[in-house]
């Protein structure tokens, strides 16, 4: 390991030393209290709870009321089980995380790029953090493991899709995204535009973020 990547894990360490709001209850956040793990399709109805839960939380100001209204875990179960089923063709990594009573906090879905047009090796597919846990650095994590995966398989470049009218897609930005393109995507019959970024290096720098992370400042005034 070199020492840029053992810098890495030592600011991972710190980001995740953190402490969780959850129903009134503090829940303590530790390296030692969640886990990491590769997601397997028996993981679906749980990603899929995970994903509606966020969608309603994060998208209901901007998307349309019938989209949200038809959104169910069923449907989205469906789309994790094809992502499942296609695993091989889209050399895929799905990676979830959960704390020390087996519940799934948050989960990322990646793989090879689809878009031909756009020179970048890896996507992140999708990348979902249960509304009681976010903000306190477990996508963080996330993203930076997927790009590990990555780089082991000298995939070198990553990029991510997200929509544009989301603020939350600036989280991308604090990793070192840089804006590459945008489109309007189709999802179930309705648009909406989207912004793609990427990452010409990996894995990307996790202490940066670390230093920009709120929790994490508040613990290691500069």
């Amino acid at each position: 390991m070199s020492d840029n990547e053992r810098l890495d894990y030592f600011y991972m360490e710190k980001a995740l030393n953190g402490s969780l709001s959850y129903d009134n209850e503090t829940v303590p956040l530790s390296r030692e209290q969640i886990v990491i793990r590769e997601a397997q399709p028996s993981d679906a109805p749980a990603m899929a709870r995970i994903n509606v839960a966020t969608w309603r939380d994060s998208y209901k100001k901007f998307l349309p009321r019938q989209l949200m209204a038809e959104l169910s875990c069923s449907q989205k179960q469906s789309e994790i089980e094809d992502f499942f089923a296609s695993w091989e063709e889209n050399q895929a990594v799905a990676l979830v995380v959960e704390n020390k009573s087996g519940e799934m906090m948050a989960f990322i879905m990646a793989g090879k790029n689809h878009r031909q047009d756009l020179a970048y090796m890896g996507e992140i597919y999708n990348l979902h953090v249960a509304p009681a846990f976010q903000s306190q650095g477990i996508g963080c994590c996330l993203v930076y493991k997927v790009s590990q995966v990555f780089r082991q398989r000298n995939w070198n470049t990553m990029m991510v899709w997200a929509l544009a009218e989301n603020p939350s897609r600036r989280f991308y930005e604090k990793l070192g995204g840089r804006f590459i393109a945008q489109y309007i995507d189709e999802y179930r019959g309705f648009t909406a535009p989207v912004i793609a970024y990427a990452w010409n290096e990996l894995p990307i720098c996790f202490r940066n973020l670390c230093r920009s992370n709120p929790m994490y400042e508040s613990k290691n005034p500069k």
